[in-house]
């Protein structure tokens, strides 16, 4: 478990590498059985599956033949449209990464996300780009970014339709990735401080999605409606379950009440999910018993982001017949709790329970678990659909990073320890505990101690100054064992110190999986740490 604490302001996860086919397996196996079926709708203007298909295939040929290639990094000025969703599931395929942005950002903040991310490629409407020519013409000279026009051709970019119309396909849906590697970079909302990019990976999204199906007990065939920006996390996560559940995804290109209802009555649309200022819109266009008779297909509705108002609530209870859930999440870990909104229930202010594969606990002010029901305390979470972490968090003016493990034995009142310590000028503080859990730990701690003067190598609770971490360049390698940051620091002469720290009994299962897993995996760390000079 990573913990953000206030004073340090950040923290940085790591994730696993199981090979992966990536969310583009859904439309390969969604174009092979039900090939004829709408895939999605826009503007009126529907495509099937098997056109659809062909249209990825074409875009993936068309980006190959240009260069671009597993991990290049892509920005998206785009719009609500067929290009921005094709663009998802190419770069499923070729394990591009992604990072929409507002089609509106002003060309400052562009050309720095632009620098923080190492863009390769900018894909943009063609309105935006002509807007600012000379950036764009900068970016593709100087810093080699190919720039890439939707709409009309630019003559310092290349063409969308250039991109299809070269009358190739690739294979898709063939290509083994990496399921943990970053897949989209987007922002957070800043309603806690500044706005930071945060790391998506296939297999979060996928998890993400997954939820959303069960905690709304969405079937296959769904007809889902799409009417936020498609460049925040909640839209894209409506992009692809359709195709998930091979259903039809509608996609607004703004929000319009008015036209909303006319597009679930036309199209007999069963699920979407909204931010709350869109249903404030929705209630507040409706008039009548009657205004809204004709949206009977619609099973379920979905409220995220702020808290609706008990009126709001009162009103949409009211007068729609469908199943109203109100959820709370953030972008970091996705939903986090959700609820049915009921007449009864209008009035409290509650966001629900946790969804599958959300675990939440309250500490008190001491900082321990408690299930005292009458102690107001501090809400913590563990979630399976937890982003990977900051992008570039080295250039995100974090003061320090601290790590403690997920399953509940560390206990949080020995933070601040770390803080002062990382106050007082150590690069590294190093947790001891007072026991060895497994025969493997016991060996690589007596092999730590007799070359480093290592007491504690696998306890997860450390720190870590922002200059070891930008000195070093990146985390660990390792992944699930957390050592390698710290071997560098000791080899290298950081200033370092341990500190013994009391555990509590486990809360959770282990990080290592089974006893035969972990001690295997311990044993492998350890010899890859003769290597370490």
């Amino acid at each position: 478990m990573f913990l953000k604490i206030q004073r340090l302001k950040g923290y940085i996860l790591t994730g696993s590498s199981k090979k992966y086919n990536g969310i583009i397996g859904y439309l390969v196996d969604g174009a092979s059985k039900c090939p004829k079926q709408i895939a999605y709708s826009i503007d009126g203007v529907d495509i099937t599956y098997c056109d659809f298909h062909d249209y990825v295939g074409k875009l993936v040929k068309g980006l190959q033949l240009n260069g671009a290639k597993k991990g290049d990094h892509l920005v998206m000025m785009l719009d609500n449209s067929l290009e921005f969703v094709a663009l998802m599931f190419a770069a499923s395929d070729m394990g591009l990464v992604l990072i929409p942005v507002p089609p509106s950002i002003s060309p400052s903040a562009l050309l720095k996300v632009v620098e923080i991310t190492n863009t390769s490629w900018i894909i943009g409407l063609s309105r935006i780009l002509n807007k600012h020519n000379g950036l764009f013409q900068k970016l593709n000279n100087k810093k080699k970014v190919k720039v890439v026009s939707v709409g009309q051709r630019c003559d310092f970019a290349l063409s969308w339709d250039d991109f299809l119309e070269h009358g190739l396909s690739a294979f898709i849906g063939k290509n083994q990735i990496d399921k943990d590697s970053a897949f989209i970079v987007t922002m957070t909302s800043g309603s806690t401080g500044s706005p930071k990019p945060i790391i998506l990976s296939q297999s979060v999204k996928e998890l993400r999605a997954k939820s959303a199906i069960e905690a709304y007990k969405l079937v296959e065939g769904e007809v889902v409606l799409a009417c936020t920006p498609l460049y925040h996390s909640l839209a894209m996560r409506l992009a692809i379950l359709p195709i998930m559940l091979k259903g039809t995804g509608y996609i607004m290109r703004r929000f319009n009440p008015h036209e909303w209802q006319n597009i679930v009555e036309k199209y007999s649309i069963t699920f979407s999910m909204m931010v709350s200022t869109q249903l404030d819109a929705i209630a507040n266009n409706i008039t009548s018993n009657e205004a809204m008779c004709n949206i009977n297909s619609l099973h379920c509705l979905v409220s995220s982001s702020a808290l609706l108002r008990s009126s709001v609530k009162e009103k949409l209870v009211d007068k729609l017949e469908c199943v109203i859930h109100e959820c709370y999440g953030t972008s970091e870990l996705g939903v986090v709790t959700s609820m049915p909104l009921i007449k009864d229930s209008c009035q409290i202010a509650s966001v629900g329970k946790a969804v599958n594969g959300v675990e939440i606990a309250i500490l008190d002010q001491m900082g321990i678990v408690t299930k005292n029901e009458n102690i107001r305390g501090q809400i913590v979470c563990k979630s399976k659909m937890i982003c990977s972490g900051y992008f570039e968090v080295s250039k995100l003016n974090f003061d320090a990073i601290i790590t403690f493990d997920a399953d509940g034995q560390h206990d949080s009142k020995n933070i601040p320890l770390f803080i002062s310590k990382l106050e007082e000028g150590f690069d590294l503080i190093l947790g001891v505990r007072p026991k060895t859990q497994r025969i493997s730990e016991w060996l690589f701690k007596r092999y730590m101690k007799r070359r480093f003067d290592w007491s504690d190598p696998l306890c997860g609770f450390k720190g870590y100054s922002m200059k070891l971490y930008r000195d070093r360049g990146w985390f660990d390698s390792y992944k699930s064992i957390g050592t390698e940051l710290a071997i560098y620091g000791i080899v290298n002469n950081y200033k370092h110190v341990e500190i013994t720290i009391s555990t509590s009994p486990r809360i959770d299962k282990p990080r290592f999986s089974s006893i035969v897993t972990s001690n295997l995996l311990i044993i492998k760390s350890m010899f890859k740490s003769f290597r370490v000079d």
